[in-house]
């Protein structure tokens, strides 16, 4: 049983990592085309054709949809077995972020799939940005607050993962920057090629003379609100002030059917129209699934019964009630409490010593005792892991063994040091 619930962790740990590097590569690859602004928006859609060719095909979207899916479904997941929604902050927002991910990436990642599919009409960066700059300024503000998101999601998760490897010390200094010059880059190429595309419609410019741009042929379809809106709408005619209507939120419009192009704005329009529907419908869906796990949670949490008393020393003496791990009790109590990882398992900087009521414990499992015994600790019971030791019940007393503001050095110090010093004696900052 111990090994089935070691392999199920780790095999979640793994679909996890795999999806969420999948999204944060296809992330990546929108950025740094928008870097490509600073130049001009010819050069971000020359650009464009080279770093969104893996999402462009059938292949390259279905692997990105059923990446968005699992990864969704597993966070999903782990807001159910939550036991207690008090965290740190860190951890709070990264799980807002990630509840928010789906909305900003699911009408993107669907109208990339469904649109060749349904013929729509292909999609170039000055088209994008009439909307997001002429047309609907929102949905350009709403595409910005997605980059942010999205972004902010994706690194915290990165930093979690790398922050426990013996690369870090290394790695940290290019990590960080990165972090930060990314998406600022991004946002400075953003901004750059819609002011240029501004100042090229603007009355001073030269007249279009019908060729220059794609809109003059009565280009139907759209791309509405970037992470937020999905595809659809229809723009025809020259005078973008006039007849972009089509665009307004991807939408497609009364406006939209009738500036110039007749019947093929109206044509065009349909596959556009099918890809927001399907696009709403999954928004509510996703809506619909974080109520029904924050439900299923609550019952969980009512069939379970019995109280418990922990007493930590050097601390408070807590009644509570069983199910909590005793990380989750720390943190429910404002009681400062290491963990790198989040409380998955994984860094061993929870770690207690238990001096009394160890049969009060859930039994320890074999990720467990590897985390611990790649620290010299033996799996006897008398150390044991925060985040995976639940309260059944009874009395217990343990003992927070290293610091509350843990860090990588702390964990490099400690697997350093020779076994019995931790098994021994609390860590000392």
């Amino acid at each position: 049983m111990r090994e089935a619930t070691s392999l199920t962790g780790a095999l979640v740990r793994t679909v996890r990592l795999t999806t969420g590097v999948i999204l944060f590569v296809f992330v990546i690859s929108h950025l740094v085309n928008l870097w490509f602004g600073l130049i001009g928006i010819e050069s971000m859609e020359a650009w464009r054709e080279r770093l969104m060719w893996p999402w462009s095909n059938l292949l390259g979207g279905l692997l990105l949809l059923v990446s968005l899916t699992v990864h969704a479904g597993l966070g999903l997941h782990a807001l159910y077995r939550r036991n207690t929604l008090r965290m740190r902050g860190f951890d709070a927002a990264q799980l807002t972020l990630g509840l928010l991910v789906p909305f900003l990436l699911l009408p993107h990642v669907l109208a990339m799939v469904l649109t060749p599919l349904l013929g729509a009409p292909r999609l170039d960066y000055e088209l994008v940005l009439t909307l997001f700059w002429q047309t609907d300024p929102s949905a350009g503000l709403r595409q910005v607050l997605g980059i942010i998101a999205v972004w902010l999601h994706a690194c915290m998760g990165l930093v979690v993962w790398l922050r426990l490897r013996s690369a870090w010390p290394a790695l940290a200094p290019v990590v960080y920057p990165m972090v930060l010059v990314v998406p600022v880059l991004a946002l400075l190429g953003f901004v750059a090629a819609g002011n240029a595309l501004l100042e090229s419609r603007s009355p001073a410019a030269p007249a279009d003379d019908g060729n220059q741009s794609g809109y003059t042929s009565g280009y139907g379809g759209g791309y509405g609100g970037g992470y937020t809106s999905g595809y659809g709408g229809g723009y025809a005619g020259p005078d973008t002030r006039e007849h972009a209507g089509g665009y307004a939120d991807g939408y497609v419009t009364a406006q939209g059917a009738e500036s110039g192009a007749g019947a093929d704005t109206r044509t065009s329009s349909a596959p556009a129209a099918r890809v927001r529907r399907i696009s709403d419908t999954a928004i509510i869906a996703w809506l619909g699934l974080i109520s029904l796990t924050l439900l299923l949670r609550g019952f969980r949490l009512q069939r379970e019964t019995g109280s418990a008393q922990v007493s930590f020393v050097d601390g408070p003496s807590i009644d509570t009630r069983a199910g909590l791990n005793l990380l989750e009790l720390s943190r429910s109590q404002h009681l400062p409490h290491g963990s790198l990882c989040g409380g998955k398992g994984r860094c061993g900087t929870c770690q207690v010593r238990v001096h009394a009521g160890a049969e009060h414990l859930s039994d320890m499992g074999t990720d467990e005792a590897h985390t611990l015994a790649r620290f010299g600790v033996p799996a006897d019971g008398r150390v044991r892991l925060a985040c995976q030791a639940v309260v059944l019940g009874g009395a217990l007393r343990v003992e927070r063994l290293l610091p509350a503001l843990v860090t990588p050095e702390h964990l490099r110090r400690l697997h350093a040091a020779p076994p019995e010093s931790l098994a021994r004696r609390p860590c000392e900052p």
